[in-house]
């Protein structure tokens, strides 16, 4: 029988032993010792849940007085609050054992449970109100979570994992599963979960108007004098790039198969072009560049970005596309009406399951990852009312 661990070290059933008084049970001789011993295991299996659930520290949102230094971050640590993420704010994701720890620091302004509210995402709730009796979500869990208590947490509100022959999270700490609809509120409840979302929204360019709102061209001149010469660069864009136009001289690199798409040929332009039309020359026109596939599974991607990228000596890494949310015209989805996509939560928003491993990237890497915003503000559709 497998356990779940105690965060005081050793499992939860060896915290058991020596029983506590009230768990005790008196057996009679009489009882035959194979007997003895299932009537002993069911009721610890039955005492399990209440007591892991009374020892397993909780997560709050801490508003604090002033921006955490390394130092105060250590010294929470030291009276068993630990600092798990930095929220927008500044607020702070940490965990600990009683609230009451929380609130008698004096650098704590405000402190509120991180509740089950926080947690579900506007689309994980969109996906589950169907009225189908199972629905795929994409869960995150919190770092210190092993991938095999992800997997238990998961069959435990009665879903299945979407690779069931998974040995580790898909990046950032996720698991795609197929859960019953009515376990969202459930899963949402367990500790261990960070994040509930629904399924992956499709992506699309972006890059209308880059080159003349950047300003670049005074860079180009003395006293700047700059150029690109020795800087390695990289995209992630929906199709391939043509590394053969005359204008990248053989310094585009691509990591793509398939077909040459027009949008990260003329978004790799606007980064290295050398400018033989001097209207298209880019803003670093003799940087090197590779191409990588945006379209490709979240946990490919970010495997490239955070691994791949630095191997090749890349200093900055763009982005120029985003999802597709609210309405889509036919025109831009190619259907034959408007069409509605969700997400209308992220107008203004951010993910955390599309920020957080940003920011663990960014902390591990040298690499400055950019991201567009969109052109979305005169497509001419309100995206923001769902049918």
């Amino acid at each position: 029988m497998a356990f779940n661990r105690d965060p005081r070290g050793g499992s939860v059933a060896q915290a058991l032993l020596p029983a506590p008084a009230q768990t005790r049970v008196a057996v009679p001789q009489s009882i035959p010792t194979r007997m003895t011993k299932s009537i002993l295991a069911v009721l610890l299996i039955s005492t399990i849940p209440a007591i892991y659930a009374a020892s397993v520290a909780q997560h709050f949102i801490v508003q604090p007085e002033h921006v955490l230094t390394t130092a105060d971050i250590a010294d929470l640590a030291a009276r068993g609050i630990e600092v798990q993420r930095v929220l927008p704010g500044p607020r702070y994701l940490v965990r600990a054992e009683e609230e009451d720890v929380i609130i008698a620091d004096p650098r704590v302004r405000s402190v509120e449970r991180f509740s089950a509210a926080r947690k579900v995402a506007a689309s994980a709730y969109h996906v589950a109100a169907r009225g189908r009796a199972f629905t795929n979500v994409r869960l995150l869990f919190h770092d210190d979570v092993s991938f095999a208590d992800a997997q238990r947490t998961v069959l435990q509100a009665g879903g299945t994992i979407e690779r069931p022959l998974a040995a580790d999270f898909d990046l950032p700490h996720g698991i795609t599963a197929r859960i019953p609809s009515a376990a969202v509120t459930q899963l949402a409840n367990d500790e261990r979960v960070f994040g509930i979302y629904g399924p992956a929204h499709r992506i699309k360019p972006d890059n209308a108007i880059a080159a003349q709102l950047s300003h670049v061209t005074p860079l180009f001149n003395a006293p700047y004098n700059l150029s690109g010469q020795g800087v390695v660069v990289s995209i992630f864009d929906i199709d391939k790039a043509d590394a053969s136009h005359p204008e990248f001289g053989g310094r585009v690199t691509t990591h793509v198969s398939g077909s040459i798409g027009e949008h990260p040929t003329h978004v790799s332009g606007t980064i290295i072009a050398q400018g033989i039309d001097s209207k298209a020359k880019g803003m670093a026109s003799a940087a090197t560049l590779h191409d990588f596939n945006a379209n490709e599974d979240i946990a490919i991607m970010l495997n490239q970005k955070s691994t791949t990228l630095p191997s090749l000596s890349v200093v900055a890494d763009n982005n120029s596309w985003g999802y597709i949310l609210g309405w889509c015209s036919a025109a831009n989805c190619g259907t034959a009406f408007p069409t509605w996509n969700g997400g209308d939560e992220l107008f203004g928003g951010y993910d955390a399951l599309d920020s957080a491993p940003y920011d663990g990237m960014a902390k591990k890497t040298l690499v400055l990852f950019v991201h567009s915003a969109g052109n979305d503000g005169s497509e001419g559709i309100n995206p923001v009312s769902p049918p």
